[in-house]
């Protein structure tokens, strides 16, 4: 027989992306505070977000004037490698909304981390925590 556990854990990036959801929203009542489809594959959490307002979208039409959505991969595996360690290091990222430029090229990035500074800039939270650089101005009509 095989037992599954109801919650199990998640990585370092997951918790510090679900923490950083929670202080959005209980920062910022008024605003959306999103995460595409269930981009955390573990349920429990994601039931847990919604209970706190956190909700998992899926349809672009729910989203208003204001939000911005950003849709990135955290990492990588390599396919060709035996390792199941994260072995890609550069990862696609789509940013969509109405306030958001079109056709902006922001180049091979430094780190992940500008992902986070561009959303702390956004909801003007304080970005000592993060050693990425916005690219929120870049981006913003």
């Amino acid at each position: 027989m095989i037992y599954y556990p109801k919650m199990y854990g998640t990585c370092s990036g997951a918790n510090k992306a679900i923490q950083m959801a929670y202080k959005l929203k209980d920062e910022f009542k008024d605003k959306n505070v999103y995460i595409y489809k269930e981009i955390l594959h573990n349920q429990y959490i994601i039931d847990e977000l919604s209970k706190n307002g956190i909700e998992t979208i899926e349809d672009y039409n729910l989203l208003t004037k204001d939000d911005i959505l950003i849709i990135t991969a955290d990492h990588g595996c390599d396919p060709s490698t035996p390792s199941t360690d994260h072995s890609r290091e550069y990862v696609p990222m789509l940013i969509y909304g109405n306030r958001v430029t079109s056709g902006v090229d922001l180049k091979t990035r430094d780190t992940f981390a500008d992902i986070s500074a561009t959303i702390l800039e956004y909801f003007n939270v304080d970005k000592e925590d993060t050693a990425g650089k916005s690219f929120l101005k870049e981006i913003i009509k």
